[in-house]
């Protein structure tokens, strides 16, 4: 059955339009139907278009707060009082996480 995928593509499709188009509501309410109905893996796509529509809409305390769960949920914690060497590590870590997807 072909249908859950097809959904899915569809929905990132309009994810993906409403943030070219400038309609973070749109964008929000498009991608909430996304982080409800699959696994979390299969939601990165439009989240990082969340992300950015929180940013362009000024709602930069939204946006961290939302980037910080993300990361989260792929086992990544943010230490509460960073060293360089820890940022370094840290931003490493990250670029090898999301490089697989």
């Amino acid at each position: 059955n072909h249908s859950p995928r097809l959904c899915l593509l569809l929905y990132e499709g309009a994810v993906s339009a409403s943030f070219a188009l400038g309609e973070a509501e749109y964008v929000i309410r498009y991608a909430e139907q996304v982080i409800m109905n699959v696994r979390f893996e299969d939601t990165l796509e439009v989240q990082q278009f969340v992300l950015k529509s929180l940013t362009q809409s000024g709602k930069i305390e939204e946006c961290i707060s939302k980037g910080i769960d993300i990361l989260s949920h792929l086992d990544f914690d943010i230490p509460l009082s960073p060293t360089t060497e820890s940022v370094i590590e840290k931003m490493n870590s990250a670029d090898s996480i999301l490089s697989q997807y």
